[in-house]
This record gives C-alpha cells, sequence and structure tokens, in this order.
C-alpha cells in the first residue's frame, strides 16, 4: 500500500484522481498523459524511504532499491533520477537530469525530464524555480500530453510561495493571469490566487480578490466568489474576535447568497454556516451578558443580549441558558423598567391566561 507521503508527492501537483473541487475543469488528462506521468512516477517509483537503502515501489516489483538499478546507460540514468525525486531525494535528482539534458537534449525522454524537473523543484520547497521550469515547459512542449499537469505544478507552485511570501507568491498569480491563452484559463488562475490569499490567512486582501473574480463577468465561479466573500468575514471575524460586525455582515451575505443561487451546490454549506455565524453571535453576547450579571452587577443591562440569543439561536444550549438567566433576572426587574422591555420586544409576550372550559 502507498505511505502517505507517496499520496502527498502526486497530491501536490494534481496527478491523483482526488484533485480538490474545482479544479476538474481544467484537466483533460488522457491516456497519453497518464501513461507519461505513472511511467514517469506512480509506475516506476512511488516512494518510500528506509535507511540505509533508498526504496522505492513499482507495480508487479515491490520494493526496489535505487541503489541498486541499472545506471550505465542515459535512459537507465534517466529512471535512476526520476526515482531519486519521487524518493524525497529531489535535489540530487534534479541535477541528474539537468546533466542528462546536457549530454542529449533530444533524447525520447527529454520533454519528460524537463516536466520533472520543475516537480522536483517543487518537492525541493524552490517554489520560484519550480514556477519558472514549468513555464519554460509549456513554452518549449505546447501540445504536450503534460501541459494541464505544468500548469497545475505552476499553479501549486504560486500557492505555496504565497504562503511564504504573500507578495512574491501573488506576483507569480499575477503573471499567470496576465499570460493566460484564454478567458477563461485567466478568471480560474484570478479563483487559484484568491484562494491562496484567502489559505495564507489574509482574509481582507482575499475579500478583494473575491471582488475581481466577481467583476470578470458572469463565469462559473461568479456564485462561488460570492460565497468565499462571505467565507472571508465570517474567518476574519474568527479571527478578530472583536465585536459582531464582521459576524453579521458575514450572515448577510450567506443569507443573501441562499436567496440568489438557491440550486448551487455551496447553498447547502452556506446554510450551515448562517449556523454557524448565530452559534458565534450567541457565544459572544452570551460572554457579555454573563459579565454584566456577574460582574458589573447590572442585570438589566444584560437583558437585550440575552434575549438576542434566545431568537438568534434558538433550540441550543446557549438559548436555554440565556432563557433561565432572562426568567431569573425578570423576576427582579422594576415594573416600569419591565413594561419597557417589553414595548421593545426584549420579553415576549405575556403567557395567555388559561381559559375555563365550559361544562359539558
Amino acid at each position: 500500500m502507498r505511505s502517505q507521503e507517496q499520496s502527498d508527492i502526486f497530491s501536490e501537483v494534481g496527478v491523483t484522481a482526488g484533485l480538490a473541487s474545482g479544479r476538474e475543469h481544467m484537466l483533460s488528462v488522457t491516456k497519453k498523459t497518464l501513461l507519461a506521468v505513472l511511467s514517469l512516477a506512480a509506475a516506476l517509483w512511488l516512494c518510500t524511504r528506509t535507511a540505509p537503502a533508498i526504496e522505492a515501489w513499482a507495480p508487479g516489483a515491490g520494493e526496489i532499491d535505487l541503489n541498486k538499478l541499472p545506471r550505465e546507460t542515459q535512459d537507465e540514468k534517466f529512471h535512476h533520477a526520476v526515482g531519486l525525486i519521487v524518493a524525497g531525494q529531489a535535489d540530487s535528482g534534479v541535477n541528474e537530469l539537468r546533466e542528462l539534458l546536457a549530454e542529449k537534449p533530444d533524447a525520447p525522454w527529454a520533454e519528460q525530464a524537463r516536466y520533472m524537473i520543475a516537480f522536483g523543484l517543487l518537492k525541493a520547497r524552490k517554489y520560484e524555480k519550480a514556477f519558472e521550469e514549468s513555464e519554460k515547459f509549456r513554452g518549449l512542449y505546447p501540445e504536450s500530453g503534460l501541459k494541464e499537469e505544468a500548469f497545475q505544478l505552476q499553479l501549486r507552485a504560486a500557492a505555496l510561495r504565497t504562503r511564504e511570501d504573500q507578495d512574491a507568491g501573488v506576483a507569480l498569480f499575477n503573471r499567470l493571469v496576465a499570460n493566460a491563452p484564454s478567458r477563461e484559463s485567466a478568471v480560474y488562475c484570478q479563483k487559484e490566487k484568491a484562494d491562496a490569499i484567502m489559505e495564507a490567512g489574509d482574509f481582507m486582501a482575499a475579500r478583494l480578490e473575491y471582488l475581481t473574480l466577481i467583476e470578470l463577468g458572469d463565469t462559473q465561479w461568479h456564485a462561488y466568489g460570492y460565497y468565499k466573500i462571505a467565507e472571508c468575514d465570517f474567518r476574519l471575524a474568527q479571527w478578530l474576535r472583536l465585536g459582531t460586525e464582521h459576524l453579521q455582515r458575514a450572515r448577510n451575505e450567506y443569507e443573501d447568497f441562499v436567496r440568489t443561487f438557491p440550486e448551487h451546490k455551496l447553498a447547502g454549506e452556506a446554510k450551515q454556516d448562517i449556523n454557524r455565524v448565530k452559534a458565534d453571535v450567541a457565544s459572544q453576547y452570551r460572554q457579555i451578558a454573563d459579565y454584566y450579571l456577574r460582574i458589573a452587577k447590572r442585570p438589566s443591562a444584560a437583558v437585550p443580549y440575552l434575549h438576542s440569543i434566545i431568537t438568534e439561536a434558538p433550540g441550543t444550549e446557549q438559548a436555554a441558558w440565556a432563557a433561565e438567566r432572562l426568567q431569573e433576572v425578570v423576576a427582579t426587574l422594576p415594573e416600569g423598567l419591565k413594561q419597557q422591555y417589553k414595548r421593545l420586544g426584549f420579553l415576549g409576550p405575556e403567557p395567555a391566561e388559561p381559559q375555563e372550559q365550559p361544562e359539558p
């Protein structure tokens, strides 16, 4: 069985079948592409490392010690270099491939070697160099069966660079957008840029990028942009923990999304997000109410917050707690203040008087 490390090797460039949602439309992995990738990586060496030997896995062959593989011909050296890359010794594998290409730039495996150099640089966390090599590969081989994988590798390199240095990563994404071969590709790169910035934790900057995505027009990512703007506000509110302004904004945006795009695949998730926002608001209101009840000793000031918890998060533990506290507070309120709160709707309607049943 493959290890987690083996799976991670290929998930980094979108070679495995379980690609993230939203990328499927950009991938048209042909039989030729699958054969190329599998022959270079999965079918050659989806690797594990067992010191001191360098081992790899190949279908039908089990574990293979790379040090025992023949390296006399250039083809054998090529296969060994690829094995080093996927085994985790990316720098060594990349250097071997560069030397082989210098000796034989028109070898039958030259195209695959140049792709694997970019792949190896990504594995070595040299993200800008991986981006450059992928860009060079796409220029040299515009009709390659690996062109989509090279494109995905560029996106991945830019996203990982964004985590390290946001400005540097965004610069890579901007190059992808500017040089995109089609409007569809440019829109997709813009979406990926916004996602990368959001995952880097800059929710305000990501929000602006999703607005740009929306402004690009009615594309398949139009609704997605609106949903992610709401998510930006929600995550920003959770990070700040300063009042409920961003929470209320996120709730309004989620509710607008559900009304505008009721059939969208994210509508169900948005409804769950609304409930999560309500729960967060109720939690913050509980802290405020608890402060007025226990610390400030001003129970009347807690009434609006207790009422909001009950109405915003009905059926929850927070609402049950608030109902009990509200009942206790109401019993202590002066009649005038009680009537004022009742007019404001904080206390709810008076319970109806029980009516006498007529005699049968």
